[in-house]
C-alpha cells in the first residue's frame, strides 16, 4: 500500500503545523534510533495481530525537505596564479628522472626484476 504526497496534500495546513509535524517526526526518529534491535523486534512480533489505521502513519517521504535555489549566492575568486609545471629539473633530463621524484629507484629495480618472471 503505497502513499504518494502532492502539494495538495497540505493546503490546509499553516506553516506552524507543519513545523510542528516536522517536530513531532524528528522525536519519532531520535526515539527509535535509541532503540536496541531486540526491542524493536519484539514490538514488531506483539504488533502482528494488530490492525494499524492508515491514517495514522505519516507519510515520511511527504515531510522531506526539498532542495531550493541558494538564497545568497557565494562569489568565486578568479584564479591569478601562474599555471604550468614547476620543478627544478633541466629540460634535459629523461622521464625516468621525473619517475624518481615519485619512486625511489628500490622500487623501480624491484618492479623491473618482478616483470621479467
Amino acid at each position: 500500500m503505497a502513499t504518494f504526497c502532492s502539494d495538495d496534500d497540505f493546503i490546509d495546513y499553516t506553516a506552524e503545523e507543519l513545523d510542528q509535524i516536522l517536530k513531532e517526526v524528528e522525536k519519532y526518529e531520535r526515539e527509535e534510533a535509541d532503540e536496541s534491535d531486540v526491542d524493536i523486534a519484539d514490538e514488531n512480533e506483539d504488533e502482528e495481530g494488530a490492525v494499524s489505521d492508515p491514517e495514522d502513519d505519516i507519510p515520511l517521504a511527504c515531510l522531506q525537505a526539498t532542495w531550493r535555489p541558494a538564497v545568497n549566492e557565494t562569489p568565486v575568486r578568479a584564479f591569478a596564479e601562474p599555471t604550468g609545471p614547476h620543478h627544478n629539473l633541466p629540460e634535459t633530463d629523461k622521464p625516468l628522472d621525473y619517475f624518481f621524484l615519485f619512486l625511489p629507484q628500490s622500487f623501480y629495480d624491484t618492479a623491473a626484476e618482478e616483470t621479467n618472471h
